[in-house]
């Protein structure tokens, strides 16, 4: 049930980066580049592709605990630097 959990899980993160992170990039460098925000896409997708490669040998349980870790470090990340915007910087979403 846990990796059930985890797969569902995971789409899931990745579907809230790939829809928001390219506006919040361009807002956060006060760009107006659409490159930028590509980017960001293609940063999701190249990660994903070097972790299938770089995992590829891991058992099914090593696989989704690492892979349960880095998903929670990313989403803390994401979540510190759009709270703290004084200190990362200004923040580009609207309050």
């Amino acid at each position: 049930m846990r990796a059930a959990d985890v797969i569902g899980r995971a789409p899931g993160a990745a579907g809230l980066f790939a829809s928001l992170g390219p506006s919040f990039v361009v807002g956060l460098l006060h760009s107006e580049s659409h490159v930028l925000g590509g980017l960001v896409i293609a940063t999701l997708a190249g990660s994903g592709a070097v972790a299938q490669l770089v995992c590829a040998r891991l058992s099914t349980h090593r696989a989704i605990l690492i892979g349960t870790a880095v998903l929670l470090v990313g989403v803390v990340a994401m979540i510190v630097a759009w709270r703290c915007p004084r200190r990362c910087g200004s923040s580009p979403v609207a309050r």
